[in-house]
């Protein structure tokens, strides 16, 4: 499949068939060579571990010792007082002992 420009107007209805038409194209060629599912495939395992990523940086954040320690931290590191790596590592620490 090489992409394909075409122009319609849905206000004039002109040149609307021709974007479905080349849609169904897309999808049967696509379909028999197989791309079609291996990018859905691919785009399934990126949102499987996007969702995880997700929950697990909301779980990090909503975390009461993290909460309080942040600011804190920020405020080091604006300072240069303490690394933006080693505030994260101290956060991490600070996480897991709960754990």
């Amino acid at each position: 499949w090489s992409p394909k420009v075409l122009t319609c107007s849905g206000i004039h209805n002109k040149g609307v068939q021709e974007i479905i038409e080349l849609i169904h194209s897309f999808f049967q060629i696509t379909k028999e060579n197989s791309f079609f599912e291996k990018r859905r495939e691919l785009q399934n395992h990126y949102w499987f571990e996007q969702t995880i990523e997700e929950a697990l940086k909301q779980q990090f954040f909503d975390n009461s010792n993290v909460k309080n320690a942040i600011n804190t931290l920020e405020q080091n590191i604006n300072k240069h007082e303490i690394t933006p790596f080693e505030a994260a590592k101290q956060l991490l620490n600070l996480y897991f002992k709960e754990k």
